[in-house]
C-alpha cells in the first residue's frame, strides 16, 4: 500500500524520483523505504516534483545497506563497461 501522497513511482522512467528505485533494488515495498528513511509528506512531495541528487540517493539507499553503499561519478560509458563485474 502507497503511503497518503506518494504517487506511483516507477524505476528508470521520467516518474522514477529516486524513491522506487531505491526500493526495487533493496526489495523493500515503497512504504517501508519512506518510512525507513523518515520521510514526511513535504518531503515526498519535494521529491517527487525534484527528484533526489545523487549525493541524497546515495545517503538513502546506504540507510538500507548498512552504509556499504558509495557514489562514484562516472560517464554512462563508465557504467555499461563496469556492469559484468556485477554478479547476476
Amino acid at each position: 500500500m502507497r503511503p497518503l501522497g506518494m504517487p506511483p513511482f516507477h524505476a528508470g522512467t521520467c516518474n522514477d524520483c529516486g524513491l522506487h528505485t531505491i526500493a526495487a533494488l533493496t526489495g523493500l515495498p515503497e512504504a517501508h523505504v519512506v518510512n525507513g528513511l523518515g520521510l514526511t509528506p513535504d518531503n515526498i512531495q519535494y521529491i517527487s516534483q525534484h527528484g533526489m541528487t545523487p549525493d541524497q540517493f546515495t545517503w538513502a539507499i546506504s540507510k538500507f545497506e548498512n552504509g556499504s553503499v558509495k557514489h562514484q561519478r562516472g560517464s554512462p560509458e563508465d557504467l555499461a563497461s563496469a556492469l559484468h563485474q556485477l554478479p547476476d
